[in-house]
């Protein structure tokens, strides 16, 4: 939706905005429980603090159902189903033509995912498994990596309507 939606010359960088979804979710994750677990200390967090990061989800569910509710589909989308009798099984003739294509996008879009999430998430566990750092530290350290991933990805948009994607 976000690259039918975006000029022609600047497709690459409005199709980077839903692949931040991820940093920008462990950006919120780890920022929230790390000023909780600065602000409220470690024994508060595990008394009864834990709970704070589950009820402000609910804000984020709202804001969700808004979002679904008030965007509209694209102008690319409702052409095509006006043009639905045109192609029958457009999906089968989709992967017919371009599986190879959508097989290296997928991996590639699964592991950008999984290798920022995993490294933020080994990250955090070693430091306090093996290293016995505080977890203050810690959280800081994987919202500042999450930062760097954001910021990279847009990048990436920005340099793919640049130098060709």
């Amino acid at each position: 939706m976000a690259v039918e939606s975006a000029p022609r010359d600047k497709r690459s960088f409005f199709g980077s905005f839903p692949q931040i979804g991820t940093p920008l979710g462990m950006i919120l994750a780890t920022g929230v429980l790390w000023v909780l677990t600065a602000t409220l200390g470690k024994q508060a967090m595990i008394e009864w603090g834990w709970r704070i990061p589950f009820l402000l989800s609910i804000l984020l569910i709202v804001v969700g159902i808004v979002i679904r509710r008030t965007v509209e589909e694209s102008p690319v989308f409702k052409a095509m189903q006006r043009r639905h009798k045109e192609s029958s099984a457009p999906l089968k003739e989709l992967m017919r033509n371009h599986a190879k294509e959508i097989f290296r996008t997928a991996l590639i879009f699964m592991a950008n995912n999984a290798a920022g999430y995993i490294l933020i998430a080994f990250l955090i566990s070693y430091g306090a498994n093996t290293l016995k750092m505080p977890s203050e530290q810690l959280l800081l350290i994987g919202t500042l990596a999450a930062v760097s991933w954001f910021i990279f990805t847009l990048l990436g948009g920005i340099l793919g309507d640049k130098i060709g994607r």
